[in-house]
């Protein structure tokens, strides 16, 4: 295996390797930015090595000091892979501390147009010659402190619902509980229900017809004891979802048991899980509206976006029920992103759908490119029902509206049933390739592991590959089982050099499902303009990068082959021209290639499947005559600055609230989609197998690793010594093996029925 030069496969069942980042002072949240990092970047001071900085203070114009950078290599099932850090890359290109400024200078502008709109408001008119103010009252405007009210007799307030959470609120401040006598839209009585406690209180609108409450009577003495450490009634729902409210504009998939803390330590009261969980949703109908509605507004947010970006491909479908239309499917690829894949990126699409954990029990889609920085780049996204043959079908026809009938594209999946059949009707032509994580997913459930699975998979020369897969070949039943349920490309050697993409994972849709993780219970059409907005952010954010980049080749790339240069003394070149020689490895007297380094290519045909140059091939440039070789020159043209300019050259438009959107008269008749959900909460968290991290066959602590049964409760045996029972019991080994008869139970709904309907 090792005479061959391809790398020992990693232990079926060990997580791989986590991505790297580069190394600084900031947090590195590499999968909120949307990308695969795989190889870390660390700026090292010149004057001290053993410092570590990030430097911020950057002229625009300035570049980074890439020769200061130094680069740890990671693998993972891909093998090596050259991805830099966005966020890094962001850092130390200075552009985060350029949004800091203007962040702060936003906020310092705000305060001073603040300042000086009081200065107008309340500013001495005597002193002018001719008072003038164009400011209407719009009627008696009431104003209290939400968080500490006061309560007296003649407190206004504006409205009875303003009332209630002010007095609710007064409870909490005061710890004492409050009980409600009687109560309608113009009248509130209210008492403490502390035994024999006094303190009563009596509100009503100040005149008739207004909704302005007055408190009238008041009896502020209190003879009972705190109620602040017990549950009360105080807390209600509606008083949750108006404390919750900033909150979860900030955070709105913040979690029930969280907002409860928050609440709990701020207000210094007891809260219901169940009050929490029916004021937060509350709150978020308050933010995002229903979700009946949420299916209907997706035809307004459709036209408003195609009113931005006209050549936009959005669609919805119907699916009728007794003559009415209900929801069914959705799929947007915005205008900038169309161009940037067909001009900036490689012809390389992950397709993968992930589950949504909401309301609504579907699934959310995805067509994932990835750009010359190796980095994530959407496509498109949408909703279905089901992962059903006709459900994937409808989306790539959509799909092929939008990017076209491309000469060279290569799809790849996780080669589902219904994905596989619809990729093979919609695009005959494309290169079907098959994540090769999936695959082994299956592998190990039918044959165990296999060593050489995972070498045959990665090398990229047919002779390598076959090899290996002729060793995996002598298990029995393996070579049916693959033609039968994985006849998609699954090795490198089979794919087509001209794509420069060896990517033999679905990792890139991953990387995209990871970025939209939170926002998966979101209802649908929130959740749709929340991806496009990410998606407008993630585009400013990667042009801003590119508008700094020198040179033809991305700095970054080119950085990384200067990198690859050292260590190949255990390479040999035998010269038959500058540019054409025998690369003999020292250890490995068998493996000898040949590199023509003016076509860029190499035998071992890593430099025509990535477009890079391999490690022959760089032994061969570095051994040139040069002082400075251009390593620019033996790059591909997807790695250029040009090209990862023309991916984020297009700006995606923002939209307006939901006020601005135009009406649709069709999008009032679509009923919320007919799917039923099933039981129970919706799982967040994936679980993940043995080949993700997961625990895989390793025994559960509550597990009898003899009997492979799960031990149920924490009863210590007094006789055996062992968990999950007492001493009374027949699983206790020293009592036998016999069962205790039982009674037998009795049918108690027997009989129940009226006789009519029996009969």
């Amino acid at each position: 295996m090792e005479g061959m030069g391809v790398p020992s496969p990693p232990t079926v069942g060990t997580p791989s390797a986590s991505p790297c980042r580069i190394t600084s002072p900031v947090d590195d949240t590499n999968a909120s930015l949307g990308q695969e990092p795989e190889c870390a970047l660390t700026y090292i001071r010149q004057d001290d090595p053993d410092t570590f900085i990030i430097s911020g203070n950057f002229h625009p114009r300035h570049q980074i000091d890439w020769d200061s950078i130094e680069v740890e290599e990671r693998w993972n099932e891909e093998g090596r892979q050259d991805v830099t850090s966005e966020r890094g890359l962001y850092i130390q290109l200075g552009l985060h501390n350029e949004d800091e400024r203007v962040f702060k200078q936003r906020e310092d502008d705000s305060s001073a147009h603040c300042a000086g709109n009081n200065r107008e408001e309340f500013h001495d008119e005597a002193s002018t010659a001719m008072p003038c103010s164009d400011f209407v009252l719009d009627g008696t405007r009431t104003i209290y402190d939400m968080n500490n009210p006061v309560m007296e007799p003649g407190s206004l307030y504006a409205s009875m619902e303003q009332f209630r959470l002010a007095i609710r609120q007064y409870a909490i401040n005061k710890e004492f509980e409050l009980g409600i006598e009687a109560t309608n839209k113009t009248r509130f009585r209210g008492y403490c229900k502390g035994p024999d406690c006094p303190w009563s209180i009596h509100a009503r609108s100040e005149m008739k017809g207004s909704p302005t409450i007055q408190v009238i009577v008041l009896n502020d003495e209190h003879t009972c004891t705190s109620s602040g450490r017990r549950k009360t009634t105080t807390p209600t729902g509606a008083w949750v979802a108006a404390r919750a409210l900033p909150l979860l504009m900030k955070k709105p998939h913040m979690g029930a048991k969280e907002l409860q803390s928050m609440l709990q330590d701020t207000f210094g009261c007891t809260i219901t899980y169940d009050t929490i969980w029916h004021g937060k949703e509350k709150a978020l109908k308050q933010l995002f509206g229903s979700w009946e509605e949420s299916f209907q507004l997706l035809w307004s947010w459709r036209e408003a976006v195609i009113q931005k970006s006209p050549d936009s491909i959005i669609e919805l479908d119907v699916k009728m029920d007794e003559g009415r239309p209900f929801f069914s499917r959705f799929f947007c690829a915005l205008g900038p992103c169309i161009t940037g894949f067909k001009e900036g990126c490689r012809p390389y699409l992950s397709v993968d759908s992930t589950a949504l954990n909401g309301r609504w029990n579907g699934h959310l889609c995805c067509a994932i490119g990835v750009d010359g920085q190796n980095w994530m780049y959407p496509v498109a996204y949408g909703f279905f029902e089901a992962e059903t043959t006709e459900n994937w079908t409808w989306f790539f026809q959509q799909l092929r509206k939008a990017v076209g009938d491309l000469p060279l594209l290569a799809l790849c999946s996780d080669a589902c049933k219904g994905l596989k059949n619809a990729m093979n009707t919609v695009f005959p032509q494309a290169e079907k390739r098959e994540c090769f994580r999936h695959l082994m997913q299956n592998y190990v459930k039918q044959f165990v592991g296999s060593e050489y699975m995972y070498p045959a998979a990665r090398a990229y020369r047919r002779e390598v590959f076959d090899h290996y897969f002729s060793n995996v070949q002598e298990i029995p039943k393996v070579s049916s089982w693959l033609y039968e349920h994985h006849d998609s490309l699954w090795y490198r050697s089979g794919f087509n050099p001209a794509i420069k993409c060896d990517y033999v994972t679905n990792n890139i849709a991953e990387v995209f499902n990871n970025w939209i993780k939170d926002w998966k219970d979101l209802p649908v059409c929130d959740l749709a303009d929340k991806i496009r907005k990410e998606i407008m952010e993630l585009f400013h954010r990667r042009r801003e990068i590119g508008q700094r980049l020198q040179g033809r080749i991305l700095p970054s790339v080119v950085h990384i082959l200067h990198v690859r240069t050292r260590g190949l003394g255990h390479l040999t070149v035998k010269k038959a021209d500058n540019y054409i020689a025998e690369v003999r490895d020292n250890n490995n007297v068998h493996s000898k290639h040949i590199v023509n380094a003016q076509l860029r290519q190499c035998s071992c045909n890593e430099w025509q499947h990535t477009g890079k140059p391999c490690h022959h091939a760089l032994r061969l440039i570095t051994t040139q005559q040069f002082r400075d070789v251009r390593m620019e020159d033996f790059v591909d043209d997807y790695y250029s600055v040009d090209k990862f300019m023309k991916a984020y050259s297009r700006v995606v438009e923002p939209i307006g609230d939901k006020s601005f959107w135009p009406t649709v008269p069709f999008a009032k008749e679509v009923c919320a989609s007919i799917g039923k959900r099933g039981v129970g909460r919706q799982r967040k968290n994936m679980i993940k197998g043995c080949l993700e991290g997961g625990s895989g066959k390793k025994p559960n602590e509550n597990e009898n690793v003899k009997t492979k049964k799960m031990i149920r409760g924490k009863f210590k045996c007094p006789n055996c010594g062992e968990l999950g029972h007492r001493k009374a019991s027949y699983k206790c080994p020293l009592n036998g093996t016999k069962k205790r008869k039982r009674r037998a139970r009795k049918n108690v709904t027997k009989g129940w029925f009226p006789k009519d309907v029996e009969a």
